[in-house]
Parts: structure tokens; sequence; C-alpha cells
């Protein structure tokens, strides 16, 4: 396995538990629908909501947010799997949000976390 995929699996580690630490409960990891991805499906109690969540991770300075490193195609994309999956698990009734967690692994000891929910909405 290729380093960068070694350090975005890290990445979605330590944003599962990160999520969990918040009180996410997690449905799914890497669900695929048609080629395309959703990393991360947690869930939130109150109000009932599904994220669905995309992980960045980095390993030194990038420039802007990782919410900003989330392209239109990848919103697309994204936003197609999350309808397939609401729809194959029948919770078309259940507010989706869809969020980005930036993993910086700049210090590997101590990472950072940036939590940014609802960063877009399916057109």
């Amino acid at each position: 396995m290729a380093q960068h995929n070694d350090i975005g699996k890290l990445g979605e580690d330590l944003a599962v538990e990160y999520l969990e630490k918040d009180g996410f409960q997690i449905f799914d990891r890497n669900y695929n629908y048609e080629k395309n991805e959703i990393d991360i499906v947690a869930f939130w109690q109150e109000p009932a909501e599904i994220h669905f969540v995309e992980v960045k991770t980095r390993t030194g300075d990038a420039a802007g947010t990782p919410a900003e490193a989330l392209t239109e195609e990848q919103q697309k994309n994204i936003a197609s799997v999350a309808q397939f999956y609401i729809w194959e698990r029948q919770m078309i009734t259940v507010p989706t949000v869809f969020d980005v967690i930036g993993v910086d692994l700049s210090d590997p000891d101590n990472p950072q976390f940036e939590h940014h929910e609802d960063v877009f909405r399916p057109s």
C-alpha cells in the first residue's frame, strides 16, 4: 500500500475515534456506490441526523482549510452516494448533514482535528 494510503487510513481511524468521543455513533466506513465513496457515515442522536463525513488528512502545512479542499466534483459524488445510502437503508426521513474533518498529523503524537459541519448542501 502506498504511503499516502496509509496516512489516509490513519486519518480516518483517528477521525472515527474523534467522532465517537464526541458522541457520534458510527454506522459505516468507506461506503461505496458506483465507484464513489463516503469515508464515514455517522449518526447524531439529538436532533437525529445522519452525517456523511469526508476526511482530509494532512502531514504538513497545506494551504486552506479541509473544507476548502473538497471540490465541487467530490461534493457531487458524495451527495450521490449519500442519496443511495439513505434510500438503501430506508432512512429517507432522517435529516442529512455533509461534514469534513481535517486531521493534521504534522505532529503524529498529537494529531489535531478540524470538524466542519454542514459544509455543503446538494443541489
